[in-house]
């Protein structure tokens, strides 16, 4: 035989809709956090000669997700037959077991980190190898479903690693429509993958769906096992990518940006660090900007920053001084020291 079989389980699908069902039964003085469900399952097919059947045991089980931190956890293991009726020595055996964690955070109302893990192993086998007049195919699967509201933009980074012989599959959707996609991910080789969307005003749904797959036949693999790892979190645009790093960091507070305002204001924060700088001079992605002397108690305004991700740099030249020398000696003059601040902020856009 050389077919196999290579298609979307029909148990999966339903079992990753009846976790998307578990969405929206919260109590409605919550609807507006994140809310989902979590789902593990197994399945089975089978082709060949119209005398192969297929006996097996496999299913799944869903269950609520919370957006409280709490990791949920389940797993799943069955085993599978096909026979041939013409044949009572032609047996294929399968089997598939999986356990699958998913977690979600809330941060300002709003979905923060959504982590799905899976350990997943398929196995099958047929007695007469790649003479089998049947085909078996067993598949363990693991994943998860959240919907959350965004009232302000940003930015969803999604990270996936795969090891040899799984498959992630992510979908990112609005649930205004139910067929907006705003990211559709799937990876099947080993290996690390970032991607960032742009999410704007609205409802969405990350979907997360793991899985390995085993299978007899001419090209068969009657082994696989996987482990994967799919994160994504959520930031507001503009938001610092961390807090601001550098020695000039007491001198100089680079805060927040302004999206609308297309401004980052930095302030002197300390009256006693203030006179001790001769000039500060900002920088907005390598570009000079603008150029202060000494220490104002304004906040400077830098205005038309990039709409994209930048980073904000302020260069802080202290004042010099006069070191003491021997009785009879001009004091000598000592040139400030040069610090450095900078912080880096995603795109508003």
């Amino acid at each position: 035989m050389t077919t196999t079989l290579r298609r979307t389980s029909v148990a999966v699908l339903s079992l990753a809709l009846g976790a998307a069902a578990l969405v929206g039964t919260a109590p409605t003085a919550h609807a507006a956090a994140p809310e989902g469900g979590a789902f593990v399952g197994t399945t089975f097919d089978h082709d060949g000669d119209p005398t192969c059947s297929l006996v097996d045991t496999g299913d799944g089980d869903e269950v609520a997700l919370p957006s409280n931190g709490v990791p949920v956890k389940r797993s799943y293991s069955t085993t599978g037959t096909v026979t041939d009726s013409n044949d009572p020595e032609d047996v294929t055996r399968l089997t598939a077991s999986v356990t699958g964690t998913a977690r979600a955070t809330t941060v300002g109302g709003t979905l923060g980190t959504f982590e799905v893990t899976s350990n997943a192993r398929a196995t099958a086998s047929a007695t007469q190898g790649a003479s089998s007049s049947c085909i078996g195919e067993a598949e363990a699967t693991a994943g998860a479903v959240v919907q959350f509201q965004l009232t302000t933009p940003g930015w969803l980074t999604i990270t996936t690693a795969t090891s040899r012989g799984g498959t992630a599959q992510i979908a990112v959707t609005s649930a205004d429509d139910g067929e907006t996609a705003h990211a559709e991910i799937s990876q099947d080789v080993q290996g690390t993958s970032t991607r960032r969307v742009y999410l704007p005003v609205g409802t969405f749904v990350i979907y997360v769906n793991h899985g390995v797959t085993a299978y007899t036949g001419s090209d068969a693999r009657p082994s696989v096992a996987a482990s994967l790892t799919t994160t994504a979190s959520f930031v507001p645009a503009g938001s610092a990518t961390a807090p601001a790093a550098g020695a000039a960091a007491p001198y100089v507070a680079l805060g927040a940006r302004g999206c609308a305002s297309r401004t980052v204001a930095a302030t002197f924060p300390s009256a006693k660090l203030r006179s001790k700088i001769a000039t500060t001079t900002f920088y907005v992605n390598g570009v000079r900007r603008a150029v202060v002397k000494g220490g104002p108690t304004k906040p400077v305004v830098l205005g038309a920053v990039p709409t994209g991700a930048v980073t904000v740099k302020a260069v802080v030249q202290l004042k010099s001084t006069k070191k003491k020398t021997k009785k009879g000696k001009k004091p000598k003059t000592v040139k400030g020291k040069v610090l450095t601040v900078s912080r880096s902020y995603v795109g508003c856009a």
